[in-house]
């Protein structure tokens, strides 16, 4: 776990993670050029839950200006070194079961999904240039491919 980790294990996808380094690039541009004090007025009016909440609870609790550039400048850089697994998967899938692979993965994963009926059922996910193919549509090809000549001979075809 690192000061980062409350805010990176909200961050399930890479629209996610995408919106997030536009969000820190908001807040530290407000600190730049408008100060503190507009700074704490801007996030006064931002969501406190969520991703925006732990962005704005993290980057408000740390201290002065510069801390919090420094603060908002490690967090871009730890969002951008979030690993992206790609999934490929039947049906579009819940933020529930999101969360729960997040917590199983950890922090420094984002999702890219892709819903794509020919799966069948399962997933076809790549990460850090492996692959693996659990799909049902998978299995169900390798079973022909292995029983096809039987089960023509059967139906006599």
């Amino acid at each position: 776990m690192n000061i980062y980790s409350e805010v990176l294990m909200k961050v399930r996808t890479g629209d996610e993670a995408a919106q997030l380094l536009s969000l820190i690039d908001v807040l530290s541009d407000s600190l730049y050029k408008m100060g503190e004090e507009s700074f704490e007025q801007m996030t006064a009016s931002l969501p406190r839950s969520g991703v925006v909440g732990a962005v704005v609870d993290g980057a408000r609790g740390v201290g002065d200006i510069q801390t919090k550039q420094k603060w908002l400048s490690g967090l871009r850089e730890a969002v951008k070194r979030m690993g992206e697994l790609r999934m490929t998967v039947a049906v579009d899938v819940d933020g529930m079961f999101l969360d729960e692979l997040k917590k199983k993965l950890g922090e420094e994963v984002v999702f890219r999904l892709e819903v794509d009926p020919r799966v069948m059922g399962g997933a076809a996910i790549s990460y850090q240039g492996k692959y693996w193919d659990a799909t049902l549509g998978k299995k169900v090809g390798e079973i022909w491919d292995k029983e096809k000549d039987q089960m023509k001979r059967m139906f006599g075809l």
